[in-house]
């Protein structure tokens, strides 16, 4: 799992400030003391990972500009760009050149992405001791005050491991809050009739609560945000999670960290962390008033699943793992999606066999830099994700080969049952049949009941 130590060994020679940063950004972020001097003391990491977003320089600088105290917010930032046509994914000019310190940044070109599970793994280990954990999309925008508010919030949550979670109220990109043009309005700008201020934040909005909303063709559970009829004066509970809103104590970190495994994902990331976090004894609350917000359009930037190739089918992989971890039989039946990227995927000119190194590939989108230039292989090697098993029976797996390689190689290593995978996989505070009857899902019939479509609430009380 994450600890301060390999926070040091991610952001060796890759991360934006220099070691005499990285120690001054670790010295302030640990927390220690108690009562009254351990409140003064509070700092805060913020996770955030970027693909080719324009938005996330104006994300971090809304995030600093809005904290009562941004001097004790720090960014695990995995900017996941191009080097030469994506300027406006950089933070320089953007972010106050003062804060950009409490930046850890880790950038990688565009094509060694691996999805979000990915990038999230690598972002956490860019913690540093920091008392609270906030993880959020890059593209993002906050009211004034949110992280006094989101501490306050935590802390009013009756359950010993809460965790503030929900899809927040969407904004919409303007000239006043984004260096570019403005964008079509977003398709969840929740409560347009109430209006937004310059900035393109909504200036009445209403708090919303996660709920059920059906099933994809792989059978995992699709959430959607339902706006509340009334604020409420006090966190609700709530039965789901979203990845891109969540706020906690940072030892969540440490008890649920990210999977390394779950490469590709999109659908199941949320259920199969909530089940890991549930396990745990972690409880979901919905913020009593929205304090975070969210662009809900992707029209204005590059999408990681129609860019970049799963050629060894990780991604169906990813959902087979997500189905193990939930108890659910077979193996993931997404054949088509499957079908779909293979067709998409450059295929081996010697026609399969042992996977081919990445020149042997016919469409030149595979990258092909040498193995030192590759982030995705120095990353692996860095934080362990190329096991003793693979170092033993693949010797030059970490050092001659290029990341499509490591794919490969992942891609023929057995899902094994879910008991052996340690912090990856459930908890043992409560069993799995407990929270699948929590949320009020039937993963076996891809049923949901009416309490997990009403998200916990009374019927008629949402929108």
């Amino acid at each position: 799992p994450p600890n301060p130590s390999a926070a040091a060994s991610l952001s060796a020679g890759v991360a934006t400030g220099g070691a005499e940063d990285a120690a001054s950004a670790r010295s302030a972020g640990t927390v220690g003391g108690s009562g009254r001097e351990e409140a003064d003391k509070w700092t805060i990491f913020v996770s955030v990972v970027s693909y080719r977003d324009p938005e996330c320089p104006c994300t971090l600088r809304d995030l600093f500009a809005k904290a009562a105290c941004p001097d004790r917010v720090f960014v695990g930032l995995i900017s996941q760009c191009d080097g030469k046509d994506d300027e406006e994914c950089f933070l320089s000019g953007v972010v106050d050149p003062l804060l950009l310190r409490n930046v850890r940044e880790v950038r990688m070109d565009w094509q060694e992405a691996r999805g979000p599970c990915w990038a999230r793994y690598l972002a956490q280990h860019m913690w540093q001791g920091e008392r609270y954990f906030l993880q959020i999309d890059s593209h993002m925008r906050f009211a004034p005050g949110w992280d006094r508010f989101l501490i306050d919030e935590l802390h009013r949550c009756p359950s010993p491991r809460p965790v503030l979670s929900t899809y927040p109220p969407g904004y919409e990109r303007t000239s006043a809050g984004h260096k570019g043009a403005q964008s079509k309005p977003s398709a969840f700008s929740t409560d347009r009739a109430r209006g937004f201020d310059q900035n393109g934040i909504p200036e009445h909005p209403r708090p919303t609560i996660l709920c059920a909303s059906g099933f994809g063709p792989e059978g995992l559970p699709r959430f959607k945000a339902r706006m509340l009829l009334a604020a409420p004066a006090t966190p609700l509970p709530s039965l789901f999670w979203a990845a891109g809103f969540s706020f906690s104590e940072a030892s969540l970190i440490k008890d649920v960290p990210y999977d390394p495994a779950m490469k590709y994902l999109f659908f199941g990331e949320e259920m199969s962390m909530l089940a890991r976090l549930w396990t745990r004894g972690y409880d979901v609350f919905a913020p009593s008033k929205p304090v975070v917000f969210h662009f809900w359009s992707r029209e204005y930037r590059p999408s990681f699943f129609s860019d970049v190739p799963d050629p060894y089918q990780l991604r169906d992989r990813s959902i087979s793992r997500v189905k193990v971890l939930l108890g659910m039989p077979g193996k993931s039946s997404n054949t088509a999606t499957a079908r779909e990227q293979k067709n998409d995927a450059p295929e081996p000119v010697n026609g399969g066999g042992d996977a081919p190194e990445p020149a042997d590939f016919r469409d030149n989108t595979i990258p092909s830099r040498r193995p030192s230039q590759s982030l995705h292989i120095n990353t692996c090697g860095i934080h362990g994700l190329l096991e003793t098993r693979f170092r033993s029976s693949h010797p030059a797996a970490g050092e001659l080969c290029g990341s499509w390689r490591l794919d490969a190689l992942e891609a023929k290593e057995p899902l094994g049952d879910s008991s052996s995978w340690g912090v990856y996989g459930l908890g043992t505070a409560r069993g799995l049949s407990e929270f699948l009857d929590h949320v009020g899902l039937d993963l076996s019939t891809s049923a949901a009941t009416e309490k997990a479509r009403e998200g916990g609430m009374a019927v008629g009380s949402l929108l």
